[in-house]
């Protein structure tokens, strides 16, 4: 059967973390037809020759970069790029999920988003349940790291947050679909991810992307949705190799709003985020924050 899904593995060194999700992935297709890609940053710590012995097909290779040097481009673009590939190489794709190496995934995960999207037409985005892996110090190990992300105005200041963050994954309210504003990870209509043109690729290198596709969608009116039976795991490293990351360092200080990115994105969205603090009346109720 031809596949309905593109899978996308976004690699930057951490090889046993790259085995671990690409073999989740072949043992939890939860009966959806899907292929799967490696987009390779310029590894070198041993990845690429892994890939290359394991006879590994789907392959997108990037330059390597220079020495203790962060690839130059950013999340987007490297998601746009495998899109865009998947889309032209397998005509027959509907969905598109990229992941990150550090992600694995539970059984049926696919499958769920892809009820989502069948029940309803207005449906743009469908964002998983992401579980912080046993990597992560306690006690957060084994909680949820996010059921879709909200903005709330606080301090004189628009603040994202994650649904029921550090909340068991047992808890009943985080068990139940329902709208919101962005997902973090997630899977993507083919069609609305070619008419919008993917991600925007204003926010180098990472995370301010997510918002701004969550509100192109709701600002065209269609719905992000939080799909609870759609479970990955997101195992960080350590909070003290997290934060040495050059990625990431960027990553939190944009989120706190110290970052160009923040300014960026509210100056665009500033009908939807308002100067006085209210939301607009497209976007959906706020829970679990």
């Amino acid at each position: 059967m031809e596949p309905v899904v593109g899978v996308a593995v976004i690699n930057w060194n951490r090889l046993e973390m790259l085995k671990r999700c690409l073999a989740s992935l072949r043992e939890n297709d939860g009966g959806a037809q899907f292929v799967q890609l490696v987009n390779d940053a310029g590894s070198n710590d041993g990845s690429r020759k892994w890939l290359a012995d394991e006879a590994y097909g789907r392959l997108l290779l990037d330059p390597m970069p220079q020495p203790n040097c962060w690839p130059s481009y950013s999340y987007a673009q490297a998601v746009n790029r495998c899109a865009r590939f998947l889309f032209r190489e397998y005509p027959s794709i509907r969905y598109f999920y990229p992941l990150n190496n550090d992600c694995y995934v539970h059984p049926g995960w696919l499958r769920a988003c892809i009820d989502v999207f069948e029940r309803d037409e207005k449906v743009g985005h469908v964002g998983s349940k992401v579980i912080y892996g046993p990597a992560k110090d306690p006690p957060l190990a084994h909680s949820i790291q996010g059921a879709g992300a909200f903005f709330r105005y606080v301090g004189r200041d628009w603040q994202t947050r994650s649904a029921f963050i550090g909340k068991p994954i047992t808890l009943p309210e985080a068990n139940v679909e329902y709208d919101v504003d962005y997902s973090g990870f997630g899977m993507y209509r083919r069609d609305l991810f070619e008419k919008f043109g993917g991600l925007c690729e204003d926010y180098p290198p990472i995370y301010w992307d997510d918002p701004d596709w969550g509100f192109e969608l709701w600002t065209h009116g269609y719905r992000v949705v939080y799909c609870p039976q759609s479970e990955i795991v997101h195992d960080h490293l350590s909070e003290r190799i997290l934060y040495s990351e050059p990625e990431r360092q960027h990553h939190f200080s944009s989120q706190a709003g110290a970052g160009p990115n923040k300014a960026k994105f509210m100056a665009k969205w500033a009908h939807v985020l308002r100067p006085d603090g209210t939301r607009s009346p497209i976007l959906p109720q706020i829970v679990g924050c």
